[in-house]
């Protein structure tokens, strides 16, 4: 089966992956799992490297992290935690670790990798198409709609969190509007590509 692992980052900023679980060992509870859609059967996966258990979900014929990972790589090459702004600090056990584009290739647990955007397009044709594709993968709870009458339904068990960016500078923004992941697709001859959930997608 292929596993998909959704690592979030946007343009020279980093990303979304989920937390420590109640149970797992690790300090204070697991809230990513308050925003799963209680209609949705959820499967499990457990990271053997570290113990966190992550629910996973299957879109079409593809299986994807129905959370953000929250797996620290090597301190070299750093992660942060995801819903940060100027003032606060972020929120692992919500919104998982927002990658570089190095920590997110090392943090892919085994048996699973990056989307490329084949897979990303297979997955936004599976709920309807990219016109509604946040609408249908993004939770609705703390997220500011950009327009009125939008509403994020989470239809498919997806729960995608806006955690927001860290730039290169150290500021953390949009948390609570956007959700960004990283592709394995190259775009231009040295970058990656960002793919954007917003609101209104």
């Amino acid at each position: 089966m292929n596993k998909i692992f959704l690592l979030a980052l946007a343009a020279s900023t980093f990303m979304l992956v989920a937390c420590g679980d109640d149970d797992s060992g690790f300090e204070g509870a697991k809230t990513a799992w308050d925003y799963l859609n209680p209609g949705i059967d959820y499967g499990e996966f457990t990271d053997a490297r570290d113990g966190q258990r992550y629910k996973t979900v299957k879109i079409g014929d593809q299986t994807w992290m129905a959370e953000n990972l929250n797996y620290s790589v090597n301190p070299d090459v750093r992660s942060w935690c995801g819903g940060g702004s100027r003032e606060t600090v972020g929120d692992c056990s919500k919104y998982g670790r927002l990658y570089t584009w190095a920590a997110a290739v090392d943090a892919c647990p085994e048996g699973w990798h990056l989307p490329s955007k084949t897979e990303w397009r297979n997955l936004f044709n599976a709920v309807g198409g990219s016109s509604i594709a946040g609408q249908k993968l993004k939770v609705d709870s703390d997220l500011r709609n950009r327009y009125d009458g939008i509403s994020n339904d989470d239809s498919f068990g997806f729960s995608a969190l806006s955690a927001g960016y860290r730039y290169l500078n150290g500021y953390f923004i949009d948390a609570g509007s956007n959700a960004s992941s990283w592709s394995a697709t190259e775009y231009g001859s040295s970058d990656k590509k960002a793919y954007l959930m917003y609101n209104w997608l």
